[in-house]
């Protein structure tokens, strides 16, 4: 029996890497090293790096 992903044409959908923080290039690298043959969509999200709308001494 196919799997899920499969049935609903996930199968060749790229893999989605959101950032909102730090190190998320370095989790991209790793898994394009792990999974060569995947596609990647990587969104880096910096607005607010890296504490959000808290200040430093919060």
């Amino acid at each position: 029996m196919p799997s899920s992903a499969a049935q609903h044409g996930a199968a060749h959908a790229p893999i989605g890497v959101f950032d909102s923080g730090v190190g998320g290039l370095t989790v991209l690298r790793a898994l394009v090293a792990a999974l060569p043959h995947e596609d990647f969509i990587y969104l880096g999200d910096t607005a607010r790096l890296p504490y959000g709308t808290k200040s430093a001494a919060s």
